[in-house]
């Protein structure tokens, strides 16, 4: 589709000395990342560590709760939270674990919001519906009530309406996806299906930070990894510096095995 990537005089995104914290808990403490464009960063970590708490942090979901929050978040050089709500809408996008819509809406409307920041027209948005839904194995289901779809096709779905959201043509401004846990929910086929597209949506210069549980599944899909534990980074690397027994035990305090994929090359715990 001729993206190429396009360089930044800053990282994407840069977080600094991010802290989020409720009541007398604190949930965060002290996270730094960079982020370049067309890298793709996966957070694992065991429950409870901080990895949605980050994703939100990030993209600003805390405005209005109790959570306090300090520190510093930049999108291409500038904060964040200085950014117009209609610019950020078009320049960052968060799926979260758990999409709820319970009104009748067909899989293409549901789409369809994700242009909703955009003013590229009815023509053009529909071509973009046709393009992520094929990419997602959707076009069969444009149709259909979303009410009635299953737990893994509401998810693609979900999935469709965000890369409709930050879709370009032209990869000239900076983009950022947040996903939490994109492939929970779906089977094998739909889980490579889905880490594809993925991928192929980095390569157009998009910033990808997604929360993953399965470590093997991020190690085959990242650049770069960071591991959380109760709210503190432990480490952050490439995937072959990560994948390490000694890593898995700091992070999850188990016992494993690293092998190779035979197809990839890259390593897989056991």
């Amino acid at each position: 589709m001729g993206f190429s990537l396009i360089d930044f005089a800053h990282s994407i995104l840069t977080v600094e000395r991010l802290n989020v914290a409720i009541d007398a808990a604190q949930l965060l403490s002290d996270i730094d990342l960079q982020i370049e464009q067309g890298e793709i960063v996966s957070i694992i970590g065991p429950n409870g560590a901080g990895k949605t708490t980050l994703l939100r942090a990030i993209a600003g979901d805390f405005f209005h709760t109790s959570h306090r929050v300090s520190g510093d978040v930049q999108l291409a050089g500038r904060a964040l939270d200085q950014w117009p709500i209609a610019d950020k809408a078009r320049h960052v996008s968060f799926l979260p674990q758990f999409s709820s819509l319970n009104f009748p809406f067909i899989v293409f409307e549901v789409i369809l919001m994700g242009r909703a920041p955009h003013s590229t027209g009815d023509t053009e948005d529909r071509r973009i519906v046709a393009q992520v839904a094929e990419m997602m194995d959707l076009t069969h289901l444009l149709s259909r009530n979303y009410t009635q779809l299953s737990g893994g096709e509401k998810q693609r779905v979900h999935l469709a309406r965000v890369f409709a959201q930050l879709w370009a043509e032209q990869g000239h401004e900076p983009r950022v996806l947040l996903l939490d846990e994109p492939t929970s929910s779906l089977d094998y086929k739909h889980q490579y299906d889905v880490m594809q597209a993925i991928q192929n949506f980095a390569k157009q210069g998009v910033a990808v930070i997604q929360v993953m549980h399965d470590v093997n599944l991020a190690a085959q899909y990242s650049q770069k990894i960071v591991g959380l534990v109760g709210g503190c980074m432990k480490f952050e690397g490439g995937v072959e510096a990560i994948m390490q027994p000694q890593m898995m035990h700091a992070l999850f305090g188990i016992t494993v095995d690293v092998v190779r994929n035979p197809s990839s090359g890259l390593p897989v715990i056991v």
